[in-house]
């Protein structure tokens, strides 16, 4: 028999409690999986779901926002609207759902994606759920930024926190899946501890843009306070530009800084641009070593602003002042 969560990357710790959990039957009604995007939280909790109950959500859509047939009943699914937002009316909805009675046997399982963006009127309607657990239920909430969540929210879920895997992890899954030496290095490399970056990075075209976003990332870097206002500007009020483009964009930068964080302590192998180790030398021989950190820091606050709905172009031109 495969092991459970033996496809997965990475957190062992994470892994492990939720593999005695499931032996053990003892399920919690309601968990918090949170951790940076793309290091495999929902991939944890495809498999957690179907160890633990037997229900199988891969292809099953967002019931809030697809009313046509699902291929669970029992499974709701609540994710952001296109405003990026969940909004108390889902909430509502997915209370509605849990209410009703089981088609068969087992439990009624709730997945709500990217969890730290529902409003504070959500978060509250769905407090009011957690408070009166019912035995006949399971809710997962998956967050990147779980301090957004209300404390009371997370004082009532079980909340298992996910990491950035280690490079020769990453690496090792890719050879599996084919990728050549040389190949699967240059890609761990680039994913940042994230194995879905990695495994999208596979793909050619995916992989020129993201360089693209680097070279971009590096530009800003070495770049005048003149010309980070006038980046940040481009690409916020750039109107072909996705809010997914400028997350990209953010985890861009965020992965220059952390090469030249580490290079300013001494370290020779990045992760970003092979090719431009010495180019990122050089950036770091511009500014004194605490500057990367404190960066890096920053930028973790802009990011918080953002998500709190503070002005995107002011919080990332604070973050720019760092620099």
């Amino acid at each position: 028999m495969t092991p459970i969560f033996s496809s997965i990357i990475g957190h062992t710790a994470q892994k492990e409690y939720l593999g005695r959990v499931i032996q053990k039957e003892t399920l919690a009604h309601a968990y918090c999986f949170s951790g940076p995007k793309h290091v495999g939280k929902r991939a944890v909790v495809e498999e957690f779901v179907r160890e633990a109950l037997g229900v199988d959500l891969a292809g099953t859509p967002d019931s809030l926002k697809k009313r046509g047939i699902e291929t669970n009943p029992n499974v709701t699914i609540v994710k952001p609207s296109e405003k990026g937002s969940i909004s108390v009316e889902d909430i509502r909805i997915l209370k509605e759902r849990l209410s009703m009675s089981s088609f068969g046997s087992g439990k009624k399982v709730a997945i709500i994606e990217d969890a730290d963006t529902m409003t504070i009127p959500a978060q509250n309607a769905l407090l009011k759920t957690l408070e009166e657990p019912s035995g006949e239920s399971l809710i997962i909430l998956v967050a990147s930024s779980p301090e957004l969540l209300l404390r009371t929210i997370l004082s009532r879920t079980v909340h298992i926190r996910f990491t950035l895997s280690q490079r020769n992890e990453i690496e090792k899954f890719l050879l599996a899946q084919g990728s050549t030496k040389e190949l699967a290095h240059e890609l761990a490399g680039l994913a940042g501890g994230r194995p879905g970056v990695a495994n999208a990075l596979i793909n050619k075209d995916l992989r020129a843009r993201f360089l693209e976003d680097l070279g971009e990332a590096l530009q800003f870097a070495e770049g005048s306070l003149a010309s980070r206002f006038a980046f940040i500007e481009r690409i916020v009020k750039d109107k072909e530009r996705t809010s997914d483009d400028l997350e990209k964009t953010i985890d861009a930068i965020r992965q220059v800084l952390h090469d030249c964080a580490l290079a300013s302590l001494g370290a020779t192998d990045f992760s970003t641009l092979k090719a431009e180790e010495a180019r990122v030398a050089r950036i770091v021989q511009m500014k004194p070593v605490g500057v990367w950190a404190k960066a890096l820091r920053t930028l973790g606050e802009a990011e918080y602003a953002m998500r709190a709905n503070v002005n995107a172009q002011l919080a990332l031109e604070h973050f720019a002042l760092a620099l």
